[in-house]
């Protein structure tokens, strides 16, 4: 009886998070990206078939300056060690190798579409959870539970009916087999580039500050892709009749959809993690078939429909119970907890001769540069629960220091 009241108070407390609005806003939220990461891979898609468009790296580059002016200007106005001089000299060379890890994956994406199918790409973009999954357990110690485990299960149940609906779909011979392979494995590579980058994202929203990462990332990734642009696809871009504004227009709603994308992801990190937004990104292709029902006049398959249905069941099990890192204090909380008073209550202490004592706790954050000991005349041992203390890694990784001095 004992142990069958105890299961039914944690379901009474599972469900009750559902009253939380919090957790119904990041859903909406997930959603609302998953409609544009459809929308961005339909207008690469449009680029490559209608367009004749082939500069991959080119039409990536418009949502970089869009970073640089408005987050990076904000961190420039910034005084102090958060501002935009300061953070370069202090983690400047992580951000440069983080924005380049980005711009190549935008790149692999992008240049896929013009050797393989969109079904394909729908399909190939789905290895980016597991990689974000083991990602996270190693490089930010993210201990996942049960229900977690759970969520994601259902989600791909609905990756199996989106595998099943596309049968026959993405078949070739000859050299369109041979191009669809190469497609396939660019989309790979992107697939797997972009899970390492919002598990790094993950990182710094959760330890740093969302300017700073989208500032930095603005700043480095538009010089990158500046450079990368003139040095690979110069000649493509002399091509293009730039005359034509059907294409600066579609570049331009390109790169404002890519922007709103990347300015609403580090809310989804903070509050759900990486592997959370990977399954949020499974519903895209529910999305897609909407789109191409409208515009290309797809046929509509039942299969498409169990796979929305399973991936927002995963979802919503997936995001109910939030993991040990989402669920703790940002590292950047400014009220860190404090020891205790110690005088307080002094005549109801057991006293003793004055000594030496040495406050010891069960965890030592690695921000920490020196011992924390204290010398007073009452022997007090104060122990910090290691929910009250930063949330972007397990005590035993050291991943966490790529973003922070040594």
């Amino acid at each position: 009886m004992k142990t069958e009241k105890c299961y039914m108070d944690n379901m009474e407390k599972y469900f009750a998070e559902y009253q939380n609005w919090s957790v119904w806003r990041t859903i909406l939220i997930g959603q609302i990206c998953s409609a544009i990461w459809s929308a961005l891979a339909f207008l690469s898609h449009h680029f490559t078939t209608n367009l004749h468009l082939s500069i991959p790296t080119g039409q990536n580059y418009f949502h970089y300056i869009l970073l640089c002016a408005i987050f990076t200007t904000w961190l420039a106005c910034r005084r102090g060690d958060k501002g935009l001089i300061s953070v370069a000299k202090a983690r400047g060379y992580r951000y440069v190798l983080l924005g380049f890890i980005d711009v190549q994956a935008n790149t692999l994406l992008a240049t896929s579409y013009q050797f393989t199918t969109l079904v394909s790409i729908q399909l190939l973009d789905c290895v980016a959870i597991p990689i974000a999954l083991a990602l996270s357990c190693l490089t930010l110690g993210v201990r996942f539970r049960f229900v977690h485990i759970v969520g994601v299960s259902v989600c791909l149940m609905g990756v199996g009916c989106l595998v099943w609906a596309g049968v026959g779909a993405t078949k070739a011979t000859g050299d369109s087999q041979q191009s669809q392979l190469v497609g396939d494995m660019l989309c790979l590579g992107g697939a797997v580039l972009f899970a390492v980058v919002v598990v790094l994202q993950e990182l710094v929203v959760k330890t740093l500050d969302c300017v700073e990462y989208l500032g930095m990332l603005g700043l480095s990734g538009s010089i990158i892709c500046g450079i990368q642009m003139y040095l690979l696809e110069r000649n493509a871009l002399v091509e293009v009749n730039w005359e034509d504004k059907t294409i600066v227009i579609y570049l331009a709603i390109y790169g404002v959809i890519q922007f709103i994308f990347y300015a609403l992801i580090p809310y989804i990190l903070r509050h759900s993690g990486a592997t959370a937004l990977q399954l949020y990104l499974l519903t895209s292709d529910f999305f897609s078939l909407i789109i191409g029902i409208v515009l290309y006049k797809f046929r509509f398959h039942g299969l498409y429909f169990l796979n929305y249905l399973l991936a927002m069941t995963g979802i919503y099990i997936f995001t109910i119970k939030k993991t040990p890192i989402a669920a703790q204090q940002r590292a950047t909380n400014e009220n860190p907890p404090h020891p205790p008073n110690l005088m307080e209550n002094v005549n109801e202490a057991h006293l003793q001769t004055p000594q030496t004592s040495v406050v010891s706790r069960d965890y030592v954050s690695p921000f920490e540069t020196e011992h924390f000991e204290m010398t007073t005349s009452i022997p007090v041992t104060y122990t910090v629960s290691s929910d009250s203390l930063i949330n972007s890694h397990s005590a035993t990784t050291g991943f966490s220091s790529f973003y922070h001095n040594k």
